[in-house]
């Protein structure tokens, strides 16, 4: 992803996060300050239950970005596309689930109060502002998750092309317990 559409990517996700007007705390939690916090079962639901590391293992919605950071002790897949986003906190260890971060541009969480809602373990959002592990813009059509031997193979699971340009199709323009 150039450097232009994850900026464009980041300050979407940033603006998600803050609300369009008013106090941050106003906006993603609850009066008083509070996050908006749910079970990981749900609030996670956007989110592959696991998840091997690579892009390629997971299916890439229509017009959607992904992006693949290392955060400490967890991997972060932050999805984002149209007025969601998703931040995926995964055991690097067990490849499993661990917390998540939803984000909108309408209060639709915690009975309307709040753009976000949180489950389980969180990480810093400044580390999606540092330099992702992979990247992708998924095409119109959307990509499968590839077969778990095609990335063993090499396989690129419909995601960066080769030459590390557009993701196939594409022009490429176009989340503490």
């Amino acid at each position: 992803m150039d450097r232009r559409a994850r900026a464009l990517l980041l300050a979407v996700a940033g603006a998600l996060v803050l609300g369009c007007s008013g106090s941050p705390t106003q906006k993603i939690g609850l009066p008083g300050g509070a996050p908006c916090q749910g079970p990981l079962e749900v609030v996670g639901a956007p989110c592959p239950q696991t998840f091997d590391g690579t892009l390629a293992s997971v299916a890439c919605p229509p017009y959607f970005g992904q992006e693949l950071f290392s955060c400490g002790d967890a991997l972060l897949l932050l999805e984002s596309g149209g007025s969601t986003a998703a931040w995926c906190v995964y055991d690097p260890s067990s490849h499993a689930l661990v917390g998540a971060t939803v984000t909108s541009d309408a209060p639709e969480f915690c009975g309307g109060l709040t753009y976000q809602e949180r489950a389980g373990k969180q990480v810093d959002p400044a580390c999606a502002l540092g330099d992702a592990l992979d990247s992708r813009v998924c095409p119109a059509s959307g990509l499968d998750a590839a077969p778990p031997d095609a990335a063993a193979d090499g396989g690129d699971g419909g995601g960066m092309a080769p030459d590390g340009g557009a993701p196939d199709g594409a022009d490429g323009d176009g989340v503490s317990e």
